[in-house]
């Protein structure tokens, strides 16, 4: 849950501000979870953020946030995993910030849909080393 990692409040943006607004209606029992008109209100404040957009997997290059939002003392989460490490955490990277790939995240969402439409638990192992396969034959 939200409160378990320390999550109290939550801003979120999306260039749809009625998405970010329902996502903030739907999130609002667990967090203070608010709806920010723009990236740079979303980012007042905060820890850290996470990339939920394909802004950044190839053959997009570009990143979802302006560099100047980015500094040492917020972590970057990127969902992206085709490139792993995107120009955003790349950026991020460059400043000391702490981030975080889509390998994870595309790994465990991977295992979790196996178990439901299978009813067998996968090897987290084994699919992490496929995931590292594919991701390294790209190259």
């Amino acid at each position: 849950s939200l409160a378990r990692l320390g999550v109290v409040d939550l801003q979120i943006f999306d260039r749809d501000v009625s998405k970010a607004e329902s996502l903030a209606a739907e999130l609002s029992h667990r967090c203070n979870a608010r709806a920010c008109p723009d990236v740079n209100t979303a980012c007042l404040g905060i820890a850290g953020f996470v990339n939920a957009t394909p802004t950044g997997m190839l053959p997009d290059t570009g990143m979802p946030v302006p560099a100047g939002i980015l500094h040492p003392d917020r972590w970057v989460a990127d969902v992206v995993y085709y490139p792993l490490v995107t120009p955003l955490l790349a950026h991020a990277r460059v400043l000391g910030a702490k981030t975080v790939t889509g390998r994870a995240m595309t790994v465990h969402q991977a295992a979790d849909a196996f178990t439901l439409f299978t009813g067998a638990t996968p090897s987290l192992e084994t699919m992490f080393d496929a995931f590292d396969a594919v991701i390294a034959a790209r190259r």
